[in-house]
């Protein structure tokens, strides 16, 4: 679906309006992702908002670096946790995309990041 004229105008004119506060959409905007596909669009948008934000994101095993460590960044693939999957699955989006109620549960999930389980004391 295309948004109509209407829609990209009004938005730009709020963007381009001097008295807009765009810090979150300057913060945001540069985590732009394209979604895997039209069923991942929340996940994706979800994603953006995650990586700008100061949540611990866990690691992007597409982005090595060096000593078998790899870079922290949330994608559209290690947005499913095991926490997130409880809610909804990667299969499910993918075949039935997501309902707000799920995308807003699925962030909650996210609301302390990511922490790598050591074992029975890190909670």
């Amino acid at each position: 679906t295309v948004l109509p004229a209407v829609c990209y105008e009004d938005g730009l004119a709020l963007i381009q309006n001097a008295n807009t506060d765009r810090s979150s959409y300057d913060i945001t905007i540069i985590q732009g992702v394209t979604e895997k596909t039209s069923a991942f669009a929340g996940v994706a948008s979800a994603v953006m908002i995650l990586n700008s934000l100061p949540v611990t994101a866990p690691p992007d095993t597409s982005r090595p670096l060096s000593n078998d460590s790899f870079y922290s960044y949330f994608t559209q693939d290690n947005y499913f946790s095991e926490e997130v999957e409880d809610i909804v699955s990667e299969e499910e989006v993918s075949d039935k995309g997501i309902t707000l109620k799920q995308l807003g549960n699925t962030l909650k999930a996210w609301e302390y990041g990511y922490y790598e389980d050591d074992g029975p004391d890190n909670k």
